[in-house]
């Protein structure tokens, strides 16, 4: 009651007084902590409403100007994605912000309103599952959409996980929105098994023509199944983004099923097929389906079996694809044979940003093939070379080329057998440019190198306490089963660990999983642990 009659008398001073000034509504925290309050202002009068919405557009470019949008689609979609996992705190907020204005929305329905929240939203993103509460915020704005003659810049996200929620997703676009840019992740749960049930997604996908993004992760198509949904590409041929990953049962024959529709997706950017059962049959069945998606700048193919055939089959036509930044083939029984003819083709592929060849038997040969071509790819930021049969040989053709990749982020080689020597002399190179302003590396994976000494580790230690940019130290792939291989970190291993953590003002994240500390607890928790809960930024250590 306090909070209403606080709404009212609000509600009636904005007319004379400043609401920032009258609320010291000056950060986002506080629009949360007036949370009730705003909803009450806003229902007692459209000129107080407009105010307040007014004064959130600008908490919100004050707040979010610094977060790249993608990033921050990124991590509200992902909260477990390792690169750039500080955003999460930012995209907790926006979170709440978000469902603020939807429910601030509901107060008030004044004709400007659609065009306030689309500035202080450019993007809604909303679990159905988690967030059933939002669904009428959720529905009023989009009633708003359509009933708009003027196009709004808002992007929408909208996660779907449980099958009995779908009806939900059909109520909401059970009627055309035209001009809507939706992305629609459907994620494991949703089961996509029988032919029925893509129909009824189509009827869905009919009424929003200029969908950006499809995501089907684990939903359990068919070949089936996948026909319909496939013919209803043609309503949606504004498509960008296409991942129909971790549906096993798709096979070679879905494959078949799913090439015929690209045809009706020409803007597609994104394809994602990653474990979803195809070998070289159903790879260079879908290769000349492929030929005029030349937009394409991402594709996963991993963790599935295309092998040395499938590769070569996808490498005639990788040369049109010059728009490609990310390509992942991580997975596919590969081996050095196709990799010599992959990277004639990748030399050409200068925008390349990602290469993931992680688990692939290129061994040393193959990495120095891709090394020779390495200074072509200066744009690279991430490269995955984890499991993949190296060892310090490749790692001495990588160390001659990593002067010319200056932007690289990531550099994954864990799970390989690599020596002492071999990670020695990359982590000092590492410094070197660093040094020298020709690294800007800020995940370095290498971990599970079996080989490794515990004196190596030390001295890996105390080199990286020169690499103040980093933000993951080191991570062990958790997908492994080889639990019973263990590495041991010595005592003064372990103090070299210590005494680099403040040297590394920037680290976020260092996983020493399966490690096994050949220390007493205590003095892990007095040497390690007590200088990690001492670190400023320090947010995980497993």
């Amino acid at each position: 009651m306090q909070e209403f009659l606080a709404g009212r008398y609000v509600a009636h001073a904005v007319l004379d007084q400043d609401i920032t000034e009258l609320l010291q509504l000056t950060f986002i925290d506080k629009a949360h902590e007036l949370r009730n309050l705003l909803l009450f202002t806003c229902g007692c009068d459209s000129q107080a409403a407009d105010a307040v919405m007014e004064e959130l557009c600008t908490l919100s470019s004050q707040t979010f100007q610094h977060i790249q949008p993608n990033v921050l689609i990124r991590k509200l979609l992902d909260r477990y994605e390792d690169v750039m996992f500080h955003y999460t705190e930012h995209a907790a907020t926006y979170g709440g912000f978000l469902r603020l204005c939807l429910d601030l929305r509901k107060e008030r329905n004044t004709p400007d309103v659609l065009q306030t929240v689309s500035r202080a939203l450019p993007v809604i993103i909303l679990d159905i599952d988690e967030r059933r509460e939002q669904l009428a915020g959720l529905e009023c704005y989009i009633e708003d959409i359509k009933a708009s003659q003027v196009p709004i810049a808002t992007r929408m996200i909208l996660i779907l996980r449980k099958c009995k929620n779908f009806q939900d997703l059909e109520q909401i676009f059970a009627s055309t929105v035209p001009g809507l840019r939706l992305d629609l992740k459907l994620l494991n749960g949703v089961e996509f098994s029988s032919t029925d049930q893509t129909v009824r997604l189509v009827s869905v996908l009919k009424n929003v023509p200029h969908l950006r993004s499809l995501i089907l992760s684990g939903t359990e198509l068919t070949p089936s199944s996948l026909q319909p949904l496939v013919q209803g590409f043609s309503h949606v041929s504004m498509l960008e983004e296409l991942h129909i990953t971790e549906n096993k049962e798709l096979g070679d024959s879905g494959m078949e099923v799913l090439q015929v529709g690209l045809s009706s997706v020409p803007h597609l950017t994104v394809l994602r097929l990653r474990m979803v059962g195809m070998t070289s049959v159903g790879m260079s069945s879908m290769v000349p389906y492929m030929r005029h998606l030349v937009r394409l700048r991402e594709l996963d193919v991993s963790d599935n079996k295309i092998g040395d055939s499938g590769l070569e089959s996808l490498n005639t036509i990788l040369p049109i694809f010059t728009a490609m930044q990310v390509l992942a083939l991580g997975f596919n029984k590969i081996t050095t044979t196709a990799m010599r003819t992959l990277v004639r083709t990748l030399r050409h592929l200068t925008g390349l940003i990602k290469l993931d060849i992680s688990g692939n038997a290129i061994g040393d040969p193959g990495l120095e093939c891709l090394a020779a071509i390495l200074h072509h790819l200066t744009a690279m930021k991430v490269l995955v070379l984890m499991s993949t049969g190296i060892s310090d040989r490749g790692i001495s053709a990588l160390i001659k080329a990593l002067p010319y990749l200056v932007q690289l982020e990531v550099l994954d080689v864990c799970w390989n057998v690599i020596e002492d020597a071999g990670l020695i002399s990359l982590v000092e190179t590492i410094c070197s440019l660093v040094r020298e302003g020709n690294s800007t590396l800020q995940v370095l994976s290498i971990g599970r190198n079996i080989p490794v000494t515990e004196a190596g580790l030390e001295r890996i230690a105390q080199l990286t306490s020169t690499l103040p940019s980093l933000t993951t130290l080191t991570r062990y792939d958790r997908s492994d089963r080889n639990w019973d291989i263990h590495e041991f970190l010595s005592d003064t291993a372990a103090m070299s660990l210590a005494e680099a953590l403040p040297k590394l003002p920037h680290l976020l994240m260092m996983e020493l999983t399966f490690k096994a500390f050949d220390m007493h607890p205590a003095m892990f928790r007095q040497d390690v642990v007590q200088d990690a809960e001492e670190h400023s930024t320090l947010e995980a250590l497993a």
